[in-house]
Formats: C-alpha cells, structure tokens, sequence
C-alpha cells in the first residue's frame, strides 16, 4: 500500500525527487503491434508472421503479452519459437498459462523466451515489459526486486521520454486481479507514461486507469491485434483484422511530457489499529502543488461497500471520516476515487486494520516478519519455531512467540515447496534443483539432493525414508544421509506435496493421477485416474488440477480433490474408491482436506468461498460455514477443536469443527495467500504474497503444550 502525506500546511513535492536528466532523442515516426496470443487455435499461431507482416506498414517490432503457449509443454514453446522467427523482431512477457502449472518455473521461461522483465529505447520512445503472472497459480503479482528495478530503469531515462509499459494481466479493471497493483500505479506517476498494453482480457478493450491509457487486445485467434502508428507528436491505436486492416481507430495519444495528477492521501488520526472513528484527507496533486479541485468530485468507499460522497473542508480540501464498528477485524482497503472535469477517473487504495483490544478472544496482530521477497507456500511448526521458505531463496526459522529471527538459510533458487518437519530434521526443496535437510534447532544443512529439476512438492517420511515428487519422478532418500533408496519414473511431475501412512507413501501427479507407491522400494502398489471420477469428469488440463492438493491419509484411507471439484475417499489398501462427492452450491472442492475424526473437511473455490464438512465414512455433507472470499490453494488445518481457514485474499476463519460455527475471523493485511496456514491452538501463522509472516490470535499468548 502507499504511504503518501498530504498536508494543509506544506505544498508535498510529490515528484521533487525525479533527477534532472539528458534530453529525450528526436521523435521518429514508425509502427509497431501489439498482440495476445491467448486462445487454442495452434494454426493461428502458425500463420502469424504471414499475418503480420504482409499488409504495408511493416512494423518496426511486435510486442507479445501472452500467452505464447497452451501450456508450459516443450512442443508448444518450441511452436511459438519457430513462428517467431521473422526479420520483424519480436518482444514477449509471460502470460499465465505459461506459467501456471510449469514444472520449469520461471527459469525456464527465461531459457525459453528470454528475460522476465526488460526494456529498449526505439525512435525516441522508452518499452517497457514486464512479469505480472504467478508462477503455478492464479492472479497477478509485481514482486519487490521488479519493482526495484522498473524504478531504477524508468529515472535512467531522459525526462519527458514518452514510455509504454506491457505486461499480461489487466491493472484497473479489477482490483483483485494484481494483488499489489496500487506499488506499480505509485511507482510509474512521475513519469510520462503514454499508455499500458495488456493481454489478460481475452477480448479488445480500452480504459483509464489513473489518467493513463490502458488497452487490451483480444485474443489473435479471433483474428485481432492492435497497431500502434508512431508521429513525433502522437500515437494512434487502431484494432486490426488479421490480414493488417485497420477495423476502428481508438485513440490517438500524445507524446508531449505532461504530468498527471496523483492521488494525495493522508490520515488526519493517528494511525493505530483500535480508533473507532477514522479521519481522512484526499486530493488531487500536479508537480510540487496542489491542483485545483474546485470541479472534481470525490468519493470513497470501504472494501467493496457503496461509494459515499467526500466533502471539502473550509481550505478546499476533501476530508471524510467514517466509523470502524460493525467492519470485521484485521485489513480493510480505504479505496477513494476522485472524477475530474473531462470525466478521468484517479483512484488510491489505502489499507487500515482495525483490532479491538481488551478483550479476549478479540483476534489481533501479534507480530509480523518480513522477509526478502513473496512468501507463496504455508509454514510448519515445531520446536517453539515456524519455519516458512521465501522467493527470495531462503528458508527461515523464527520464533513463535515474538517473531524473533532464529536462522535462515540461502539455497540458489526461489522456494515455492512447502517445508516438511519430521523429528529433529527440516526438509525443503527449492528451485535450485536441490531438496535441503537441515537440523531443525539451528540450520546447520545436514545434506541435500540433487533432484535434476525444479521441487515444488513438498516432502513426506516414514520408516526413514524421505519421499520426493519432482519432474518426471518420486524418489526415495535415507533420511538420515540423503542416499537414494530408490526412483521411480513416471510420466507426469509432481508439485504437490507428499502423503504418507506407516509404509506407502501417496503422490498427486499433473497427468491427474493418485500413485500409492512402497515406502521401501518405490514400487506402484496402485494408481487411480482422479480425471475420470465423479458424474462431472473433465480433461486433466483443467486449470483446477490436483497437482495443487495434497492427499491425505486417515482412516485406512486417502482424501482428495479431483480436478472437477469432487472430493473422494479411496481405500488406502487397493485404490478402490469409497465415494466422491461434489461440494453444494457450486462449492468446489480445490484446496488439501483435512480429516477430523469421524468428518471430512474441505475448502471451496466456488461461490463466495466456503468450509464444507462431511461424514469421512460416507460423504454425506454435514455443516457448511462461508468465509466469505475464495479458497484457492491454502488448506484448512485443524487444532484444539477448531478449523482454520485462508482465503486466497488472506481472510483468516477459525471454526468450531464440532458445529461449523465462525467463532473468530480477521483479515491480513492485504496480499495474496496461496499456502495453507500453521495453528497452534491459539495463533495462526500464515505468509502472504507481500513477503510478510504474520502471527493473528487472541489478545492472549499462546497455549502451552
């Protein structure tokens, strides 16, 4: 969230801080295009140069905001490459789908397609491209070292050079879509941005986000595309059919440096978390002044609630306030929206908590840590330690009770794997290729193994041995050493984590299939197609693929989600399945189960997110809870009588399991949540997308064990 500072009293120089720079070189006048390869027509993608490339005005380059490819798969990036290959030059950014389910990660993207964020001057313009997916997920996210260098690159380049930024998804039609999209808006006002191009809308769009232009372009099998004619003093944007005729002009931008107005904002209490009452001041800002908003009107509103009309104070200024009660505990987003005259509309989010403290059990933050980058799998406790692994490639260990750095370990690569704590040993994979074991006390790295790709699953023990699902196999290590027992080669990789019961351990692999595999020899006991349960069977490309949950061993049986949404219990010692069900209500059963005794539970990403229980021994549905937003990758966990929950928006539920009954909900700070929380009977220890650990419980310390 920014944190900007309006003031009555002191003109806020709000782009005192951009340095003076050398002269932009002359304007020239040239055509470029933008495209989105988003679609499933192959053949499409294999007439693109043809298409491209015939009509008159050759372009000087071809701008590509994905999806280059179907998936991930080497054949379809090696169909994009041989299309690409045309005297026209042509710059790409990754899309979703090549990196949702990508066993390569991002690495293999840049080996693929070159780097994930870049730029090039061409006839006196600035380009930007830059990575806005999430790698083996949903939404969109700029991380902390992209962001670093978007503003490093843009105050490098002369003052008043015209700049166009790309990336693939959509920034202003829809808050939700790029968890942090308010950094990049703060990071780019300063400087002359003529627009944004954006390939995440499968259809042709254009809008305002903040006074800048943003546009994009419908998918190329739909035989669209957008062409961009170059001036000195403008450029026009025209969408085009495929064989390069203009069908409708759009807009046409001018190049001059101007400055925009940015949103200033800044509370007029003290900013703490209990007030009651909250006080506000907005306004519009030009270069070191004020503007004049005598004919702008302003609004706010809180979370997604009905816009309210701001007023200005006796000095012209807007100020507001508004009461904290009846607004559920933790983060809240102050979104205000000032309109000006010729109808642009600028925009802020501002996050607020508020905590009401005493009493008990009145859930409040107990303390945060920050980490260097994006935290995107859950944490493991034990030992009076959580221990969480972050993008930035270390894994961390830090105190429960107050936060407290413990150790830390830097591995080569991003760590999306979630930890696995067994005994006095800490196992973790990281995308250096690497699964790392560590003394859980003090970090010293006992061994590690060299899995030749990627680990995005996390690991599971028994009998003293270690299973790993990686690309095209599981292995089997000594868990002591990290000698290799055993691999077992199969025809899909695995990303979630690993189950285990006293002598098989369970695998999820992305091909759909449920392996049962011998804990002392690898050998298959049995698999099952999760593809083919369930009267609502689809293909395993599904977006919703298991290979985002964890099996789960209870009962003499295995839980698990399906890619359809059906959750199905399988006897643990043939494969039979017992029964599946289908969430009510479009539930959608996506996220790990968590078995409770005689119940079954299972978050929802359907709807408007939802806890469902059911009876473990025949799936008949016993208590529904709603949560409010959606569940999509993080698992309920269960302690001292209560489910846990996190929403992918990081909304925090505890359950009493016996009843289904919310006894206390509260909301991080905002951030995507993608791994599934720790609870220690009192305090949740959840991790978000913006790099912090948060610790959220009852004003009171934890329960001792």
């Amino acid at each position: 969230m920014s944190r900007r500072i309006l003031s009555d009293l002191v003109l806020f120089g709000l782009f005192g801080f951009i340095p003076i720079r050398a002269v932009a070189a002359p304007l020239q006048s040239y055509t470029w295009l933008h495209i989105n390869r988003s679609g499933n027509s192959n053949s499409a993608k294999d007439r693109l140069p043809a298409s491209l490339t015939a009509h008159a005005a050759q372009p000087a380059f071809v701008m590509d905001t994905g999806n280059l490819t179907e998936s991930e798969q080497e054949q379809d990036a090696s169909r994009f490459n041989r299309g690409a290959k045309t005297p026209v030059p042509f710059y790409v950014t990754p899309g979703n789908l090549d990196l949702r389910w990508s066993e390569k990660g991002k690495k293999g993207y840049v080996q693929r397609f070159g780097p994930l964020y870049r730029s090039f001057d061409y006839g006196g313009s600035h380009f930007v491209l830059l990575d806005s997916p999430i790698l083996l997920q949903h939404g969109g996210h700029f991380d902390v070292d992209e962001l670093k260098w978007l503003q490093k690159d843009l105050k490098k380049q002369p003052r008043g050079e015209p700049i166009f930024l790309f990336f693939h998804n959509t920034l202003g039609l829809n808050r939700g879509i790029i968890d942090n999209s308010q950094d990049l808006i703060d990071t780019i006002a300063p400087f002359n941005i003529v627009a944004i191009f954006m390939g995440g809308g499968n259809q042709s769009l254009h809008w305002r986000t903040n006074g800048i232009p943003c546009f994009a372009t419908g998918p190329l099998h739909d035989g669209t595309y957008t062409i961009v004619q170059m001036t000195p003093e403008n450029a026009k944007v025209e969408w085009a059919d495929e064989n390069g005729n203009p069908v409708r002009a759009i807009a046409t931008l001018p190049l001059k440096f101007h400055l925009r107005p940015m949103v200033g904002f800044s509370w007029l209490d003290p900013d703490i978390s209990i007030l009651a009452r909250r006080q506000f001041q907005v306004g519009l800002f030009g270069e070191r002044r004020p503007l004049d908003n005598s004919k702008t009107k302003a609004e706010y509103r809180i979370d997604g609630g009905k816009w309210v009309e701001i007023n200005r104070n006796d000095r012209g200024n807007f100020t507001a306030e508004f009461m904290t009660t009846g607004l559920f505990y933790g983060a809240h987003i102050l979104t205000t929206r000032l309109t000006v005259q010729n109808g642009d509309i600028y925009t802020d989010h501002e996050m607020f908590l508020f905590e009401h403290v005493p009493p008990p059990p009145s859930p409040v933050i107990q303390w945060d840590f920050r980490a260097g980058n994006s935290i995107q799998s859950g944490p493991v406790l034990g030992n009076d330690l959580v221990y969480f692994g972050s993008l930035d490639g270390k894994v961390y260990a830090v105190v429960t009770k107050n936060g407290k750095h413990r150790w830390s370990f830097k591995t080569k690569g991003p760590l999306y794997a979630p930890p696995a704590l067994y005994g006095d040993s800490l196992y973790i994979g990281s995308t250096d290729h690497f699964l790392y074991a560590f003394d859980a006390a003090n970090g010293r790295l006992r061994w590690k193994f060299d899995a030749g790709s990627s680990v995005y699953a996390g690991a599971a023990v028994t009998n003293g041995v270690v299973c790993l699902g990686s690309r095209q196999a599981s292995y089997g290590l000594d868990a002591k050493t990290g000698k290799q027992l055993w691999k077992r080669t199969v025809n899909t990789d695995f990303q979630s984590p690993s189950a285990a019961d006293h002598s098989t351990f369970y695998l999820i692999g992305k091909n759909n299939d449920l392996y049962a595999l011998d804990a002392t020899s690898g050998a298959i006991h049995w698999k099952v197609d999760l593809g083919k349960i369930g009267d609502q069977a689809e293909a395993a490309a599904s977006d919703f693929s298991p290979t985002m949950a964890q099996p789960v061993v209870a009962n003499g049986r295995i839980y698990a989600c399906t890619d359809n949404g059906a959750l199905v219990a399988i006897a643990a010692s043939n494969g039979h399945i017992v029964w599946s069900v289908h969430p009510p209500s479009n539930g959608g059963g996506y996220t790990s189960p968590v078995v409770v005794g005689d119940q079954a539970v299972v978050g929802s990403y359907g709807g408007a997110g939802a806890v469902y229980s059911f009876n473990a021994a025949d799936g008949h549905p016993l208590w529904r809870c709603p949560t409010g937003p959606q569940n999509i990758k993080s698992a309920p966990v269960y302690e001292n009588g209560m489910i846990v929950s996190c929403s992918v928006e990081g909304a925090i539920s505890c359950i009493n399991a016996a009843t289904g009954k919310l006894e206390w909900a509260y909301h991080q700070p905002p951030g995507y949540c993608f791994g599934s929380p720790s609870y220690d009977g009192t305090w949740v220890y959840q991790g978000s997308m913006d790099g912090y650990l948060f610790a959220i419980g009852p004003n009171r310390p934890p329960a001792k064990k």
